[in-house]
């Protein structure tokens, strides 16, 4: 069980399957086979299972679920699967009606009812308060309890008789007695709520034998957490439970839309996980192609008139530097044509203006010579492989550097 993932969930159902049914088969198995069906060989009797091996595989899902809540999905597939396959091999149709057949059922029930009883008992709260990484063990266990609890119920496995005596013990509904409330268990209750009262509702409508009184049970749940948000007591019930409940009843009113999130998400598969990557992968790339084929300013063109823009801010800035250059230039210009210059000129000192005759011949000749070097620079051309070469050689020796500094 420690091992079981969606990935290897055929493989290790088929491992638990001969754990538990060895050289069992159903009656369509038989014929996919072409083998005549036997009840003597091939037909599930209570006789042939080994409950010491079903108690300890229902004992480590029902742990692992506890502990693993992401897994809650899981693990209640696994149940109900498990329970599929054993009336498929007692040879009885697979409906609500003949679960009461199922021995991993029963064993199921039983584990859960010894281990929900261990939260309301006196002794284990005592020692969970010890100290505060035993509260939040218990905390975690509570809860996953009745996440599983909750899953069980969405998924027709455990009856609605039990499911209403899980809320009564933990909302003290039948002992009428307010005081025994505490922020941990009506949490707890919030959240087994949040899990099945979709499903819970829609049961009671769907049935057509009691459902009047089913409603009515229903309803004292209701009015018992409609009591606690009132209560103006906070030693007993704190204000961030009464906005849980508040918020609990928002999720109903909105017909149960985050319940229907939560129930939908589950583990999945490495498969699942990569077609997910890129579905969105080619959802992002087909989104960038069509608002660059797209032709308008409000359309799929938006990209291309903010490019269209950025490109013309930068040319009227580029036209702007000019201008200020120019006009920058044309005033050094008229100052130092004022200004003289001082050259020396075959041991002598002579100033001359820009003006005058030599110093433009002396002007064009220079102008000349930088004009000859420009033209001398020679672009040498390099190919890809020597420019991964450059960058791979640069980058060895920076880290040559950086460790030597280290």
């Amino acid at each position: 069980m420690n091992i079981i993932t969606p990935d290897n969930f055929i493989k290790k159902f088929g491992e638990l399957r001969g754990f538990l049914f060895p050289n069992l088969k159903t009656r369509s198995e038989c014929k996919e086979e072409e083998i005549e069906y036997s009840e003597e060989e091939h037909k599930l009797v209570d006789e042939i299972v080994r409950t010491d091996i079903l108690n300890t595989i229902v004992e480590n899902i029902f742990r692992k679920a506890q502990l693993e809540k992401e897994y809650t999905i899981f693990y209640g597939s696994l149940c109900e699967q498990m329970i599929t396959l054993e009336l498929s091999l007692r040879d009885e149709a697979v409906k609500i009606g003949n679960m009461k057949n199922s021995m991993f059922r029963k064993t199921l029930f039983s584990i859960c009812k010894d281990c929900f009883e261990k939260f309301f008992d006196a002794e284990e709260k005592k020692k969970s308060k010890e100290t505060k990484e035993k509260s939040i063990v218990f905390k975690l266990k509570l809860f996953g309890n009745l996440d599983f609890v909750g899953e069980l119920y969405r998924r027709k496995i455990l009856p609605e008789a039990i499911l209403n005596t899980v809320f009564e013990s933990l909302l003290c509904i039948t002992n009428y007695d307010t005081v025994d409330v505490d922020d941990l268990n009506t949490e707890g209750a919030i959240n087994l709520m949040n899990k099945v009262g979709q499903a819970y509702e829609q049961n009671i409508k769907a049935t057509k034998k009691n459902q009047e009184e089913k409603q009515q049970k229903l309803d004292v749940i209701y009015n018992k957490f409609r009591e606690l948000e009132n209560l103006v007591e906070e030693d007993l019930i704190s204000n961030r439970i009464k906005m849980l409940i508040k918020n609990m009843f928002a999720n109903r009113t909105e017909g149960w839309k985050k319940t229907e999130d939560v129930n939908k998400n589950g583990p999945t598969t490495k498969a699942e996980v990569a077609a997910s990557i890129i579905n969105k992968y080619e959802a992002e790339r087909k989104q960038r192609e069509d608002q660059d084929r797209g032709g308008g300013r409000y359309g799929g063109g938006g990209n291309r008139d903010r490019y269209d823009n950025r490109d013309r801010n930068h040319n009227n800035n580029r036209d702007r530097d000019n201008r200020d250059t120019q006009r920058g230039g044309n005033r050094d210009r008229r100052d130092n044509n004022d200004k003289p210059s001082y050259n020396k000129k075959d041991g002598e000192q002579k100033y001359q203006k820009k003006g005058d005759k030599d110093y433009k011949q002396k002007d064009r000749n220079d102008r000349g010579r930088n004009n000859n070097k420009q033209e001398q620079k020679e672009i040498i051309p390099i190919d890809d492989d020597k420019m991964s070469a450059m960058l791979k050689k640069n980058f060895e020796e920076f880290v040559i550097r950086q460790e030597n500094d280290q």
